[in-house]
């Protein structure tokens, strides 16, 4: 087993899942955490820094901390979406994870 892998212990710090409809745009952020950010239904257009991904349902992505993003839902219909946010290792005394519905 890699050094890297052996010191990894994915610990969730946030997590949430939401509905927009066509049309939405969210603005340019950064995040201190990871963010795996999985599209359930509808599609969607992701930007981070310059490069633009298309992203239909069934998309998985994780975006680094750090790095300005944003979305724009680009079908016609609604975009259903849960975002994981999380650091790579674990930290023993941290608080217990929010949860929003």
């Amino acid at each position: 087993m890699s050094s890297w892998l052996a010191r990894t212990a994915p610990r969730l710090t946030f997590a949430w899942r939401g509905t927009w409809p066509p049309g939405t745009v969210e603005s340019w952020r950064r995040l201190y955490d990871h963010e795996l950010v999985v599209v359930q239904a509808g599609e969607m257009e992701l930007t981070i820094d310059d490069q633009r991904l298309h992203c239909p349902a069934g998309t998985f992505i994780i975006i680094p901390p750090d790095r300005p993003h944003r979305t724009l839902v680009t079908g016609t219909v609604p975009v259903v979406r849960a975002c994981l946010h999380f650091d790579w290792t674990c930290a023993e005394d941290l608080a217990p994870t929010p949860l929003c519905t």
